[in-house]
């Protein structure tokens, strides 16, 4: 049956179209009224009824996710998981709109309507947008062996989403728009402007910044919040070095042979040929590299198990933290004490390059368990001590005066920058008015920092000119021609822009331009009411019933 459908599909006219969907679709449209839907069943626990469906029923909650999983397939061409976050909320709305076509009487589709609406599915499409009856046959035949769902379940959430289509678009309504709407959609597209950027490197802009000691005080007083220091942790730790256990004497053949066959990949250099495979270099070639991986190796086995033993030392001897019977174990495992400065829990100490991990660890240790496990830093294994952790408190300006200092000065220095753009662009605005060009009056700035000037257009803001930076791009809607804007910042730029000429299109309201801004932006204005509508219907429902739709 297959098999001719596809034949007689791509040979035939378009004529037996309408006949052919509806006998591929048979499977479907005879099981629609045996179906046993998605229940209504179990009534008994009222607490977690929506819109007529009993979600405490495992039975209804799954088959409502299976549902939602079918349909966003149908729709997109591709299964989601059924654990995926948005499966759950998707699957409200569904409830919800089937609820709304419920109480609006939205019949289910005929044979014919179903049939003709199965080859808009997007799963069924090919890439140019056509139905494609081999792969809804393939689809067919995949339900068969499919143990999540049967061909009923897919019949009935196909004709569900014909039901869905119809109340949402009587919920989404026309799609109301203006004509001012779309002329000030098209005249933003297809605006040709042309303009001239002043670039200053503000990298070069370093004003001197001599700030009084009052002024310090009164930006620490006004800050003192930001210097807070937070809690910090004081504890010594014994480092078990990897160097210390790598072995010194010479490793035997066999050993050196294994090790490289099981690790080859990590001894083949890359391939100066993109094209070509990497070439695995023989064992001579690399034999000292993989020696040397094999120590370090060994080194760091050798840490680790030193690292365990002394921490369930101090475990079996219960030692005290300030046993000085502690500093002899270390010894007998060959780690070294030392203290580390303090740190907070988003630093490691300095000097010390901690993996957040041994941070954090620190954190967590108190007198009822003063030592950690081993903590890795690379091939070297760490065991802390705890002796402290120092609360929270408010400094002093004398101890943190650098911070304060560097803070005042970057503040200043954006203040500064801010006041001296806006003397530059008046003097640029005075030279241009007396005749002066452009880049002449830039040039002629004093104390601005090192400047670029560059022309750019005539161009569109659909397509901006290479080079052309987001901050004037964002800026054009604000300037009028001649105008110049304020310094616009980006990063370690500012720039000064003039309107050279900005030439408004002609909108006709008859084009074909026009007729597809007009039905893009009622499309999108029909789809938010649509949005508006059914998010307000799903959380009354859930406010009356249900914890909310994101848990």
């Amino acid at each position: 049956m297959i098999s001719w459908i596809q034949i007689t599909f791509e040979k035939h006219t378009k004529a037996f179209l309408a006949f052919l969907l509806i006998v591929i679709t048979i499977p479907f449209v005879f099981t629609i009224g045996a179906s046993p839907g998605i229940g209504r069943g179990g009534r008994k626990i009222r607490s977690r009824e929506f819109f007529g469906y009993n979600l405490s029923s495992a039975g209804v909650e799954r088959q409502m996710r299976v549902d939602t999983q079918i349909s966003v397939f149908l729709k997109l061409g591709f299964m989601v998981p059924a654990e995926h976050p948005q499966l759950v909320m998707l699957a409200y709305d569904r409830l919800a709109t089937l609820a709304l076509a419920d109480r609006n009487h939205i019949a289910a589709p005929s044979a014919t309507e179903l049939s003709n609406f199965i080859t808009t599915f997007r799963a069924f499409q090919n890439e140019q947008g056509q139905f494609d009856a081999k792969r809804y046959a393939d689809f067919a035949d995949q339900i068969k062996a499919n143990p999540l769902f049967t061909v009923a379940d897919v019949a009935r959430v196909m004709a569900d989403e014909y039901r869905i289509q119809r109340i949402n678009t009587l919920l989404a309504g026309p799609g109301y728009v203006l004509p001012a709407e779309v002329t000030a959609r098209l005249i933003q597209r297809n605006t040709q402007w042309t303009v001239r950027v002043a670039e200053f490197d503000l990298a070069t802009y370093t004003p001197a910044i001599k700030p009084t000691e009052a002024a310090l005080a009164a930006y620490f007083e006004t800050n003192a919040s930001r210097y807070e220091i937070p809690p910090r942790a004081n504890v010594d730790y014994v480092l078990f070095t990897g160097a210390d256990f790598m072995p010194a004497g010479p490793i035997g053949d066999n050993d050196v042979t294994a090790y490289f066959e099981a690790n080859k990949a990590r001894f083949t250099p890359a391939s100066s040929d993109p094209a070509k495979p990497a070439v695995a270099p023989e064992l001579a070639a690399v034999r000292p590299a993989v020696e040397a991986a094999m120590r370090e190796q060994a080194g760091a086995n050798g840490a680790a198990k030193a690292a365990s033993d002394f921490a369930y030392a101090l475990f079996e001897k219960k030692l005290a933290k300030d046993s000085p019977a502690i500093n002899e174990l270390a010894a007998h495992y060959r780690g070294k004490r030392a203290t580390a400065p303090l740190f907070t829990s988003t630093e490691p100490p300095a000097g010390l390059a901690w993996p957040r991990q041994i941070v954090a660890e620190a954190f967590r240790l108190s007198d009822k368990r003063y030592y950690s496990d081993p903590l890795a830093a690379g091939n070297d294994q760490v065991v802390l001590l705890w002796k402290e952790t120092q609360a929270s408190y408010k400094p002093v300006l004398a101890e943190v005066r650098e911070k304060v200092v560097a803070d005042f000065t970057a503040e200043e220095q954006r203040r500064l920058l801010t006041e001296n753009g806006r003397q530059w662009k008046a003097a640029v605005e005075a030279r241009l008015a007396a005749g002066t060009a452009f880049d002449a009056a830039v040039a002629a700035l004093s104390g601005a920092p090192k400047s670029e000037t560059k022309n750019f257009g005539p161009f569109a803001l659909l397509q901006p000119p290479e080079g052309l930076p987001d901050a004037v791009t964002s800026a054009l809607a604000r300037l009028a021609p001649g105008a110049v804007s304020d310094l616009l910042l980006e990063a370690k730029k500012g720039y000064l822009v003039q309107v050279a000429e900005r030439k408004l299109p002609t909108v006709d309201p008859a084009s074909p331009d026009y007729a597809m801004h007009r039905t893009g932006i009622a499309t999108n204005s029909a789809n938010a009411t649509h949005a508006l509508v059914l998010a307000e219907l799903v959380e009354a429902e859930q406010q009356r019933n249900l914890p909310p739709r994101n848990q």
